[in-house]
């Protein structure tokens, strides 16, 4: 008798389990934002450097040559700056950008539980 009343129970457990409803998967296209690796930039041969023994001795020269160095510094300087500029406005697209495919794919959430029902 206990025999029959667990063979029962068993059934009924594993018959239960077996009604679950059917899970169906979908692929769902999400584009992943990248920002590129910013160039590489190697600093600029300052023409302070190419000045030679005889030269140093020329003031004049020496002025030339620093005023020309730093003149490349500054370029270089407003390069990295310019790259720096288009990195805020990446990053403000970014973000822009997550919040309009959050909202999208909230959207399809909630779409998606409402044709569950």
């Amino acid at each position: 008798m206990n025999i029959k009343i667990l063979l029962i129970c068993i059934t009924l457990l594993t018959v239960g389990c077996s009604f679950t409803p059917e899970v169906k998967y979908r692929d769902v296209a999400r584009p992943i934002l990248v920002c590129p690796a910013p160039p590489k930039m190697k600093a600029p041969d300052l023409y302070i450097y190419r000045l030679n023994d005889t030269d140093r001795e020329n003031y004049g020269k020496v002025a030339q040559y620093y005023n020309i160095s730093i003149r490349q510094l500054l370029d270089h300087i407003r390069k990295h700056q310019i790259i720096l500029e288009r990195y805020d406005k990446t990053s403000e697209s970014y973000i822009e950008m997550n919040a309009e495919f959050e909202l999208m794919y909230k959207h399809q959430r909630i779409e998606d539980e409402i044709d569950r029902d």
